[in-house]
């Protein structure tokens, strides 16, 4: 196989992933009930454990604004908790709930 047959293979192979793993996020997330952002900040959560509102924010790339309207969504649906920081009670921190964690 030539160079470039490779590399094309490898282009085909990396579209066919981002188009199965694009459908995968579309079921979880409808199978949920919530947006694809929604989902993605619920993967977020569920690596961190625990995060801060504001590295939520920083680590889904949203503005502060967004990422507060997506919790609020979440924490509605039965998916967050939002909690005060206990080391810093000016700072709310997002979790999981059990229902979640029993879905993720």
């Amino acid at each position: 196989m030539s160079k470039q047959s490779l590399i094309t293979d490898a282009a085909q192979a990396a579209a066919r992933f981002g188009a199965a793993s694009d459908a995968v996020d579309s079921a979880a997330a409808a199978v949920l009930g919530v947006n694809r952002t929604d989902l993605r900040i619920l993967g977020l959560v569920l690596d961190a454990g625990a995060i801060a509102a504001g590295q939520l924010a920083a680590a889904a790339d949203l503005s502060p604004a967004a990422t507060s309207t997506a919790i609020q969504r979440l924490v509605t649906a039965g998916y967050l908790r939002r909690d005060v920081d206990p080391g810093d009670r000016r700072r709310a921190v997002v979790t999981l709930t059990e229902v979640a964690a029993g879905l993720l």
